[in-house]
Order: structure tokens, then sequence, then C-alpha cells
């Protein structure tokens, strides 16, 4: 897990764009599946970053502000909610 969110918050670092782009969207989305491919299935994956990307843009409305967080803290929680 933390594999996943190291890759998808630094997928996020270099879109510093403030309200949520498509390409922000997929980009996140694409970053975190392929992260997340690599401890469960694709499907489950998928399910995975669907469920993370809609909590992360409802946490953070703003794509900048998420290189104000901590990848042990906001997002971990996200993560265990979106695992389950």
């Amino acid at each position: 897990m933390v594999k996943i969110l190291t890759a998808v918050i630094s997928m996020l670092f270099a879109s510093c764009n403030n309200p949520w782009t498509a390409k922000d969207k997929e980009e996140f989305y694409g970053g975190c599946v392929k992260g997340a491919l690599k401890d469960m299935t694709e499907d489950k994956a998928k399910s995975y970053c669907n469920c993370m990307l809609e909590k992360v843009q409802k946490r953070y409305p703003n794509v900048s502000a998420l290189k104000y967080i901590r990848a042990d803290t906001a997002l971990y929680s996200i993560a265990n909610e979106c695992r389950k």
C-alpha cells in the first residue's frame, strides 16, 4: 500500500492545477491503477482507484492542496476505506 500511495502522491505533485481537470483525474486514476496492480487484481485495482479518486477529490477539491498532505496521514485513511 505504501508503494501505491507514494506513486499517487508523486504523480499529483507534478500536477499542481487548482480544480481537478479531466487530465488530473486521468493521471491520478492511471497512476493509482499502475501502483495498485502490484498488490491486487486488475478488477480490484480499478475499484480501489475509483474509490480513491472519488474520496480524494471530495477531501481535496483543489489538486494543488495535495502537496500539503503527508502520505502517512489522510491518504492512508482514505486508502484503508477504499480497500474494504
